[in-house]
Formats: C-alpha cells, structure tokens, sequence
C-alpha cells in the first residue's frame, strides 16, 4: 500500500509540474531569460541579462565552380537577386523590427555540366547555416534562418 502511495504522490507532483509549464507558456513566460534587458531610473543596468539589439549584421557568402545567382533577404526583409561567377560576398545590416523573421539566401547554377554551388548565412559573426550542393544542369543550396529579434 505504502508503495501505491508512494507513486500516486510522484505522479501528483509529475503532473503539477506539466501544468505549471503549460500555464507559463501559455502566458509567454519562457522559464529563464526573456532577453530583456532591465534599466533603472539612474541608468544602471541588470548585469546578468543580455542586451538585445535591434540591429543586426548578417553576412552572406556563396560560392559556385560554374556561373550563378543568388536571391537573398535584404535590408528590408525583402527579396533581391544577383548573378556571380566564382564567389560572392554581401554584408548588411537589418533592423530585427523590419524583417519578416526570415533569412535566406539561394545559390542556383543553370549552367550545362557538372556544378557545385554552397552558401553561408552569418548573423552578427556567428555561422548560423551553411550547405553545399552537387548535381548536373540545376543545382542549387539553400540557407535559411528563422530569425527572431
């Protein structure tokens, strides 16, 4: 009897914690840091929360044996496209409030034979995505960040 007890009074308490996880997601809490960063009226801050930035470098690197573009996420969360030949680089800085929470970049080769294509995704000098791709004809790589301010 003592052991029944014993499991019911785990499983009470396993099933308190599930739904006190639920209520704090369900109310946006996040259990930890919010990213937040809490100021005073005289200007001192909480040093152990993480300043956010409204600003953000991301860096775009792609690279092609054979002739290529690119079609990537701009400055203002939209779309822009460019055509290289060997390597291409482009460096902006977006506004995390103006994006569509979305960066992409596309590297595709058309060229007749044998290509090999790869891109790079950098946020604020932190490799957040990379891929190579392989193929005959159409190849293309595709890196992709779900970026949330």
């Amino acid at each position: 009897m003592k052991k029944i007890v014993s499991a019911l009074a785990i499983l009470l308490v396993l099933l308190c914690m599930v739904v006190v996880g639920i209520s704090a997601l369900a109310t946006g809490g996040t259990g930890g840091n919010d990213g937040t960063k809490e100021t005073n009226t005289n200007g001192d801050s909480n040093p152990l929360v993480d300043v956010p930035s409204d600003k953000h470098t991301v860096k775009y690197v792609a690279k092609s044996n054979k002739p290529a573009s690119v079609l990537y996420t701009n400055p203002t969360g939209g779309d822009s496209e460019e055509d290289f030949t060997d390597s291409w680089t482009k460096e902006i800085t977006i506004d995390a409030n103006d994006t569509d929470n979305m960066l992409s970049l596309s590297v595709t080769s058309m060229a007749n034979g044998r290509a090999t294509v790869s891109c790079e995704l950098w946020v604020d000098g932190k490799k957040v995505d990379s891929k190579t791709s392989t193929g005959k004809d159409f190849v293309q790589a595709v890196c992709v960040e779900p970026f949330l301010p």
